[in-house]
């Protein structure tokens, strides 16, 4: 049983370790996302219509 509890506990690390790394991540690429709307409104937009 005590083999149990650390893997348990371990699991559970592993889980918050994942999703503090996923949110990381996501919130990473949603930065890169606003900074390509902004620089395609800005500049690309008008380049690509002529």
């Amino acid at each position: 049983k005590s083999k149990d509890k650390q893997q348990s506990k371990w699991s559970k690390d592993l889980r918050e370790k994942l999703i503090e790394s996923n949110t990381l991540c996501m919130n990473h690429e949603k930065n890169m996302n606003k900074i390509f709307r902004g620089f395609y409104e800005k500049h690309l937009k008008d380049f690509l219509k002529e």
